[in-house]
């Protein structure tokens, strides 16, 4: 939706430039012009599993929302509210082009510390950080440890916002 232009501090901010820091996966930035988290809202749908075979199970996400900019591919630290729980997680988007050659455009979520189905559930995702963008790996090892990675990135990010 196109605002008027906003002070920011001492930033001038419209709505171009908040798709504009969107498009870059900038989300931090998006977020201060936005005053709040970016956030889309997705129906968990059933996957391919593969997620669970690197002890990395995602919730596959349709989003239903088809106005809605999708932030630039690559993986994201968010959180999200489950069950009265807030639940921080890794979100990717991208083609999954280790494991697929189709471009089709998906978005899926790794929860930490959380192991429940959520076939059906509409979420609520609130963008935090960029973690890096989308890489295409030789295989799933490859993967899997670029994920452990990811997820430590993850981590130290949630312990310093949360110290703030």
């Amino acid at each position: 939706t196109e605002i008027s232009a906003q002070e920011v501090g001492d930033v001038a901010v419209s709505s171009t430039k908040i798709r504009t820091a969107l498009e870059a996966g900038a989300i931090k930035t998006a977020n201060q012009f936005l005053g709040y988290n970016f956030m889309i809202n997705g129906t968990v749908v059933k996957g391919k599993g593969l997620g669970k075979t690197i002890q990395f199970p995602t919730a596959n996400l349709k989003i239903e929302e088809s106005y809605k900019l999708i932030p630039k591919k690559g993986v994201y630290l968010i959180q999200s509210i489950i069950n009265t729980k807030l639940v921080y997680g890794m979100l990717n988007i991208g083609t999954n082009p280790t494991v697929s050659d189709a471009n089709e455009l998906s978005v899926e979520v790794f929860f930490f510390e959380f192991n429940q189905t959520l076939y059906g559930e509409v979420l609520k995702i609130e963008f935090l950080d960029w973690i890096r963008d989308e890489i295409k790996f030789s295989g799933l090892e490859g993967l899997k440890s670029q994920l452990e990675q990811d997820q430590q990135a993850a981590f130290t990010k949630i312990e310093l916002l949360t110290k703030n």
